[in-house]
C-alpha cells in the first residue's frame, strides 16, 4: 500500500480528505496544535517552520505522497501577522518540498484562488497572479518554492471552499444555517466573485491528481462564478429557508486589515479536460451538503 502524508491533516479539507481516502493508503497526517486520534491513521505534531523536525519525520515515513494542507490561512490573521504567515507559508512549504523532494514523494500543494489581483472573471493557469493581500502573497511564494525545488509536483488552486464542520468548528455554511434556522438575517457580499466548491468534490479531485502524473498548476474551483450573496441565496432555497434573510452588503463599505480581492473567479476547464471526476454544480453539492446536515 503506498503511504501518504498529509500535512494539516486536522483541518477542515483535511478532514474531508481523511474522511474519505485514508483507506486508499497508509495514512499519516501531521498537525501542529492539535493532536488527533484516528484509527488507522498515523499522527504526527509537527511543525513545518522546523526544517530539521520536518526532515526527521519525512525520512522516517518515507511516503510516496506528500499533499501539503498546511498553512496559516486566515486572511486578517495574517494581514495582522506577516512575520509568522511568512514562517509558515513560504519557509514551511519551501521545507516540506525539499524533504518530499529528497525522499522523491511526488508533492501536491494547496494554494488559493487569491493569488490574482481579483480585477477580472474566470482566471485562468496562465493569467499572472498578482497578490494584494499577505495571504495570497505568502501562498505564490510557496507556489514557486514547489516549482523551484520539485521535480514531480502538482500545485492545486482552489476556490473558497463550503461544507460541513467537524468537532465545533464551524464552516462558512455552518455560519449561514445556524442563523437562518433562527431566522435571523445574514449579511452577504453581493460584488465579491468566488467559484465556490464543496469540500467533498474537492477531495475527491485531489485524490485523483494526487494519483495522477499531471504536472504544473491546475485550478480547482467549483463550475459556477457566484458571488457571497448568490450562494446564500442558494443556499437558502435548498434548505427551505427563507431567502429574504439573506441580506446584501458591499464590500466597499467595510474595513478590511488586507485589500479583499473583488473577483478571484477560476477557470478549472483545464483541470475538467484532464480529470475523469466531474465538477459537480453548486445546486447538486448543496443537494448533498443537505444531506449531511440530515435535513
Amino acid at each position: 500500500m503506498k503511504r501518504i502524508l498529509i500535512t494539516g491533516g486536522s483541518g477542515f479539507i483535511g478532514k474531508a480528505f481523511l474522511q474519505t481516502f485514508a483507506h486508499q493508503f497508509e495514512t499519516h497526517i501531521s498537525c501542529h496544535s492539535k493532536h488527533i486520534f484516528t484509527e488507522g491513521i498515523y499522527a504526527h505534531k509537527l511543525d513545518i517552520r522546523n526544517e530539521n523536525a520536518v526532515n526527521t519525520l519525512l525520512s522516517k515515513i518515507k511516503p510516496h505522497y506528500v499533499l501539503h494542507m498546511a498553512a496559516m490561512s486566515n486572511f486578517n490573521e495574517c494581514a495582522l501577522n506577516p512575520t509568522s504567515a511568512w514562517e509558515t507559508n513560504v519557509q514551511g512549504t519551501k521545507n516540506i518540498a525539499m524533504a518530499s523532494q529528497h525522499c522523491k514523494a511526488r508533492l501536491v500543494y494547496i494554494s488559493t484562488d487569491l493569488v490574482f489581483k481579483g480585477d477580472r472573471e474566470n482566471s485562468r493557469e496562465h493569467d499572472m497572479p498578482l497578490p494584494q493581500s499577505v495571504y495570497g502573497k505568502t501562498k505564490l511564494e510557496g507556489e514557486r518554492a514547489v516549482e523551484n525545488i520539485c521535480s514531480d509536483y502538482l500545485i492545486a488552486r482552489i476556490a473558497n471552499v463550503f461544507g460541513k464542520g467537524w468537532e465545533g468548528k464551524k464552516t462558512f455554511t455552518d455560519g449561514i444555517i445556524e442563523e437562518l434556522k433562527k431566522q435571523k438575517e445574514v449579511s452577504l457580499f453581493q460584488d465579491e466573485y468566488r467559484t465556490p466548491i464543496y469540500a467533498k468534490n474537492l477531495c475527491e479531485l485531489l485524490y485523483e491528481v494526487t494519483l495522477s502524473q499531471v504536472q504544473g498548476v491546475l485550478h480547482l474551483g467549483g463550475p459556477e462564478r457566484l458571488s457571497r450573496y448568490e450562494l446564500g441565496l442558494k443556499l437558502a432555497q435548498c434548505f427551505g429557508f427563507d431567502p429574504t434573510l439573506i441580506i446584501p452588503v458591499s464590500v466597499k463599505d467595510f474595513k478590511f486589515s488586507d485589500p479583499r480581492p473583488l473577483d478571484c473567479s477560476l477557470d478549472s476547464s483545464k483541470a475538467a479536460g484532464l480529470l475523469k471526476t466531474p465538477f459537480h454544480s453548486i445546486d447538486r453539492c448543496l443537494h448533498m451538503l443537505r444531506n449531511e446536515y440530515g435535513a
